[in-house]
């Protein structure tokens, strides 16, 4: 080949960057993107943001996963930002990411845009449906359920969205006590505690919300503190069996604990 007045080859290779740099370079690039596109879309995500899948029908057919249709810009931006949170919750929990790439995600602005997202895609605990006590209880050898009700649309945009908020904002947060004081410090510490919940549009969001608290609280004593000071308020799920028993959930006035009750007919005791 040619070479040039050095004596390198002209058809040589580039140079190589270091694997570490370049993803720290690409994760900013992705984070001021994030940025850009999340302030104006958060409003939209607060209305439209589906309830768990236990949520409770309306006027017999299942709540729309969408309340108000997005026109085509709007729906072009949103699965970009979808897309660019699912990318920068993989490229964090990679086994070869380093604690510069996710201080990038935090520096640059995108963990805070990332909680933010969060924030607005986690609806209000929704209470249980009610469950008839003379309805037989499922049998625990009946075959397993489908992955999602029929009304959860699997390749829709909001399938598995929190997850990946939730999966971006723990992971960056694994061993940073910078992103952990962060998180606390912009008012986003009960959103994350509010995901070890099960939500039929997020599969394995209550794992990743056990992660995402594990991260959050270790070797910070600060967060701990304001968790351990939490006092449980009232239950807001809990499994259909239990109605079907005859049991019900409540918080016990003395120790603040969750108790089973036992409810019986009437001219009998209750038990605990």
């Amino acid at each position: 080949p040619a070479t040039d007045a050095a004596g390198a080859g002209a058809g040589a290779a580039p140079p190589s960057i270091p694997w570490d740099v370049g993803c720290e370079a690409g994760t900013v690039a992705l984070c001021k993107l994030l940025i850009k596109l999340a302030p104006d879309l958060l409003p939209y995500l607060r209305r439209n943001a589906p309830v768990t899948g236990r949520r409770q029908a309306t006027d017999g057919a299942a709540a729309s996963v969408l309340g108000d249709e997005p026109d085509t810009e709007t729906t072009t931006k949103l699965w970009c930002l979808r897309v660019l949170v699912r990318v920068l919750a993989v490229a964090t929990g990679c086994a070869g990411v380093t604690g510069a790439t996710r201080d990038a995600v935090r520096t640059s602005g995108g963990l805070q845009a990332a909680a933010e997202t969060l924030s607005a895609l986690t609806p209000p605990p929704a209470p249980p449906p009610p469950v008839a006590m003379d309805t037989p209880a499922p049998s625990i050898y009946a075959s397993a359920p489908p992955v999602a009700p029929p009304d959860v649309d699997v390749r829709g945009l909001f399938y598995g969205f929190r997850r990946d908020a939730l999966r971006l904002v723990g992971n960056v947060c694994f061993d940073h006590p910078r992103a952990q004081n962060l998180i606390r410090e912009s008012g986003f510490l009960s959103v994350l505690l509010n995901q070890c919940v099960l939500d039929d549009h997020n599969p394995y969001l209550q794992q990743w919300g056990v992660w995402g608290v594990r991260n959050l609280t270790e070797g910070n004593e600060e967060n701990q503190r304001i968790i351990k000071e939490l006092e449980a308020k009232q239950v807001v799920e809990v499994p259909e069996e239990f109605g079907h028993l005859g049991v019900k959930a409540h918080i016990d006035p003395e120790t603040g604990k969750m108790r089973l009750r036992k409810e019986t007919q009437p001219g009998e005791g209750k038990r605990d």
